[in-house]
């Protein structure tokens, strides 16, 4: 039989993904044990692609001298509607300032100011989507991916840009990860990499959805940590953004942050009937009330930013170059009048459902370490506020590059015969042989009308399985997708990738019979914490079926207060006919 067309590369720790998550991990693991050898991933370029560097304006900052702990800890959980690992959210508190200290160091070491201050020279603190107590600080998302890049090369970490990781190899035998092989996009040219440890720290899915320097975020990896064994967790959290109408920005939270506002068809700024915090309200809120408007013959829905100051708006557009370039570039002066906006579906991203992790970033498999978005993001619940993203992927990044190098050390290195990897080498490069009719396009297309126009945000138990039987009919058109070129075999892979992922979200949300987060049931219209303060689990059986279990919640520091409560997305004239009140928080231990 002869060897697979596809070359080794020996390792101690291989990284996927090398967005703020990926980096830290990479970076820690390197500075722990400079003699371990560290191979970091990006399907583009590291330091300057993905959605890392879009992520500009805010980083959820704990100062332990000023804040307190208690009280954000409270706040996270209520916010994030009891679906938050709670143990996630103490280690990620007592991380925070460590971490956040930590990027600020790196950046000045290369040149780069990482956090914004103000003239006393104080980290400058804002509250924007969901804050009550708590606050991000205003931070620059690309000059930290820049240094961050550079501490890497100076520390030795080998990088290998557009190389997409497609395949997990983990022994039968042992059960436990052999490493993972990789395909250079623009070459088709495949590698394995070889090693005991593999952290995935590329994105989840945003199903090519409308947002600024997303559409290579596609979750292939998070779709084949599934194949290879590990648990995704709260897939029903199907997560959204908003967006401008017709230009590619981001900074949005700091758009409101800075006294931006939404209104409707009428001018109203309707965000107070849904939430107290009205255009501060968090993303879940703002999502449904925005779908929920324009369904209702309310809409367009409009951000007018006319009362931002003049600090503020050079504020803007020091942190946010990349958007008021594109807004210049249009002719559009966004404080002048106010501007189209809309949701934007964002998947299993940010605070999407994603792999289970331990608080040391261990998954269900051995070796295979997750942090950042790929991760179900677990401090979020369904989304507590603004700026939590960001610090999470570098708590998370920095937690996974410890446990990388104990990892490395401790598991044992099996060997890899040749055939052992020519299945996965036939799996990668099968669609370049298909004589057939359908691209990638036509499966995603297909997906975005199934997820985005006929399920959506508000749904119901028959939309839900309509979506479900049209997805299992995408599975078949996924099968046959074809590749004529390397870009083509990216696209093919990124195709079948989502659509486990929509099949995971779509069967994990006809599971949770209740609205909370971003699933507004008209079915089920209230949050049930009785019946449905539970996690939803994905795993696929050795025969590739996906099956799916509930978990109670855990609520070691804190409990609902009521049996139910109101969801987001709900006026407050419809919460009073039905007697909810708001989620109403209880400390558990003192």
């Amino acid at each position: 039989m002869d060897s697979p067309d596809i070359d080794r590369l020996e390792a101690d720790v291989v990284v996927v993904g090398a967005g703020l998550a990926g980096m830290m991990a990479a970076i820690e693991a390197k500075r722990r044990k400079p003699e371990c050898r560290v191979v970091l991933l990006d399907k583009g370029t590291a330091g300057s692609s993905g959605q890392s560097v879009f992520a500009a304006g805010v980083f959820n900052v704990f100062f332990p001298d000023r804040d307190d702990l208690q009280e954000w800890m409270q706040e996270m959980i209520l916010r994030g509607e009891f679906l938050n690992n709670q143990d996630w959210v103490l280690t990620y508190l007592q991380r925070n300032w460590e971490v956040a200290t930590r990027i600020a160091e790196i950046g000045s070491k290369h040149g780069k100011v990482v956090f914004e201050r103000d003239a006393s020279g104080e980290l400058v603190r804002r509250q924007s989507r969901g804050h009550i107590k708590s606050f991000h600080c205003v931070f620059d998302s690309l000059a930290t991916m820049q240094a961050l890049r550079m501490e890497a090369d100076e520390l030795g970490v080998e990088v290998l840009n557009r190389s997409m990781g497609l395949r997990l190899v983990v022994s039968e035998a042992r059960g436990g990860v052999d490493g993972v092989i990789a395909m250079n996009v623009r070459t088709a040219r495949l590698t394995f990499l070889h090693a005991p440890v593999v952290v995935l720290a590329a994105a989840g899915s945003g199903f090519k959805s409308v947002f600024v320097g997303h559409h290579n975020i596609t979750g292939e990896m998070q779709s084949e940590a599934l194949r290879a064994g590990c648990d995704l967790i709260n897939m029903d959290k199907t997560y959204g953004n908003t967006t401008s109408r017709q230009h590619d920005v981001h900074g949005l939270n700091l758009f409101v942050g800075s006294g931006g506002t939404f209104t409707n068809g009428s001018g109203e700024e309707f965000m107070w009937r849904y939430d107290e915090l009205g255009s501060r309200a968090r993303l879940q809120d703002l999502v449904i009330a925005f779908s929920r408007e324009v369904n209702e013959g309310r809409g367009p829905i409009a951000l007018d930013m006319r009362s931002v100051s003049s600090a503020d708006r050079a504020l803007m557009r020091r942190v946010l170059p990349e958007t008021f370039r594109t807004w210049d570039a249009a002719g559009v002066d966004p404080f002048a009048a106010p501007i189209p906006w809309i949701s934007a579906y964002f998947g299993t991203r940010a605070a999407g459902g994603g792999i289970r992790v331990t608080t040391d970033c261990r998954t269900t498999v051995p070796g295979v370490l997750a942090a950042g978005d790929i991760t179900d993001e677990p401090i979020h619940g369904t989304y507590c506020f603004g700026g939590v993203n960001v610090a999470f992927a570098a708590v998370s990044g920095l937690i996974a590059g410890v446990t990388a190098v104990e990892d490395s050390g401790s598991l044992p290195r099996g060997s890899v015969p040749d055939a052992q990897l020519e299945p996965h080498v036939g799996a990668v490069l099968a669609p370049l042989g298909r004589e057939s009719s359908v691209a990638p396009d036509d499966v995603v297309f297909a997906l975005q009308e199934v997820l985005i126009r006929e399920v959506g945000f508000v749904r119901d138990a028959h939309s839900v399985r309509q979506g479900l039987s049209r997805i299992e009919g995408i599975r078949g058109q996924a099968a046959r997708v074809h590749a004529r070129d390397p870009h083509g075999l990216m696209l093919a892979h990124e195709a079948v990738g989502m659509v486990s992922l929509a099949e995971a979200m779509l069967a994990s949300a006809l599971v949770r019979e209740e609205s909370r987060g971003f699933q507004f049931r008209t079915d089920f219209p209230y949050s049930d914490n009785e019946k449905w303060l539970r996690w939803v689990v994905c795993r696929r059986s050795p025969g590739g079926e996906l099956a799916t279990a509930t978990e109670p919640v855990g609520t070691p520091f804190f409990r609902p207060a009521t049996a139910r409560h109101r969801p987001p997305g709900m006026r407050d004239d419809e919460a009073a006919a039905m007697g909810l009140e708001r989620a109403r928080v209880e400390r558990v231990t003192a």
